[in-house]
Order: C-alpha cells, then sequence, then structure tokens
C-alpha cells in the first residue's frame, strides 16, 4: 500500500516521460524504485540486440552499441540509473551464473560533484532485483579520462593502476564476479579493473554495460 501510494505521488509531482524522445509514460511500472519505464514503447524497439565479445581474455556483454535511445540515458540522473540496473538485470544479469557483483569504481570528486556513481546505482538495483550481493573490492584513485579525446594508446596508458584494492577483495574468492559499467569504450578501464579484481583470486570474471562503444 504504501509504495503503490509513493509510486502516485512521484508520478504526481514527476511525471514520467520517455528518456530518449520525452513522450508521456501513461503505464508506470518498470523499476525498483521509480516504478517507471525509462523508455516508451516504439524507443525501447529500437534499442539493438545484446553484444557480446571478448576484450583480451575478459568477456564483456553489453546491451546495445554506444546509439540512441539507450547513449540518451547516460548520466542523466540517479533515477535513470536505477532504470538501467533493471534492464541490466532483467536483460543480462538473468542469463549469467553470478556469484556477486561488482561496480566499476567513480573517483571521490566525480561521484561527489554528480552526487552519485551510476555504476553502483546500477549494481545496487541488479542486487534488490536478483538477491545477488554487490562487493565494492576497488577502489578508483585517479579521474576518468573525457570521451572521445584520447586515443586507444593513451587510454590504456592512463588506466595503468587506476584502481586499488579494498578489504572486500577478500569476499570474491573463488566466486564468479560480474563487473558493472556504463559505457565500454576501449575496454581498458573494464581490463584494469578485472586485473585488480583477479587478485581476490576469484572463479571467473565477466563485465555487463549498458553500451559498448562499436568501432
Amino acid at each position: 500500500m504504501l509504495k503503490s501510494l509513493s509510486l502516485l505521488v512521484s508520478s504526481v509531482l514527476a511525471p514520467p516521460f520517455c528518456g530518449h524522445c520525452h513522450t508521456y509514460l501513461s503505464k508506470c511500472f518498470f523499476g525498483y524504485f521509480s516504478g517507471r519505464e525509462p523508455l516508451c514503447i516504439d524507443c525501447l524497439e529500437q534499442v539493438s540486440p545484446l553484444l557480446s565479445t571478448k576484450i583480451g581474455t575478459l568477456k564483456v556483454h553489453a546491451l546495445s552499441g554506444y546509439d540512441y535511445p539507450l547513449k540518451s540515458l547516460l548520466n542523466q540522473s540517479h533515477e535513470t540509473a536505477v532504470q538501467l540496473g533493471t534492464f541490466l538485470g532483467e536483460q543480462v544479469v538473468s542469463s549469467l551464473e553470478v556469484d556477486c557483483l561488482v561496480p566499476v569504481p567513480r573517483y571521490k570528486t566525480e561521484v561527489a560533484k554528480k552526487g552519485y556513481s551510476a555504476s553502483l546505482v546500477m549494481a545496487q538495483q541488479v542486487s534488490c532485483l536478483s538477491g545477488i550481493p554487490v562487493v565494492e573490492c576497488i577502489q578508483r584513485v585517479k579521474p576518468s579520462l573525457r570521451r572521445g579525446l584520447y586515443t586507444k594508446v593513451e587510454r590504456h596508458q592512463y588506466n595503468q593502476g587506476v584502481f586499488r584494492v579494498t578489504p572486500k577483495i577478500s569476499e570474491v574468492e573463488g566466486k564468479r564476479v560480474v563487473l558493472i559499467d556504463e559505457v565500454c569504450t576501449t575496454g581498458s578501464t573494464l581490463v584494469e579493473a578485472a586485473k585488480l579484481v583477479k587478485l581476490g583470486r576469484p572463479k571467473e570474471i565477466e563485465a555487463v554495460v549498458v553500451c559498448r562503444v562499436l568501432k
């Protein structure tokens, strides 16, 4: 009863619109916190098929390429990150064998400026829907590079040592780990994150992202 009331109040105070074309969403039932779909039916039909590939030895699954309509949902708001987490959970993670989720962390000043970490919010939403625990076992020690301004080699060099492990690294031992992030550009960030998580001796590591930049 309280949840239904909160959804009604949310819809009145902040009417639900499609995150891409801004069409009013008359039916609000998608998403754990907001109860809303992030996209209208027409935009949902434009989402390209799931993409899976290997970057080195790391298998990466993406909901689509770095294109509209999902591209327009990235970095919008905390609520949109929740909705994207629902997408990831239902469309990708549910088909994998997973013991724990590891969000690819943001740099502390970036989180402070934005007010949230999208990868962490998405991982928490997947956890809410599936019961799979979130383990924050790595920490970012350098800020992100701006997308599109650096070559693949430059991004790879910069990402060396971009993370460090936290005391929770022992919690991934023997586990099937899935890294969660918004975008895979060259894959160097995901590979570096996986390298650090491997120090915890997991059984397996894969990565799941919303969009992947296709060359």
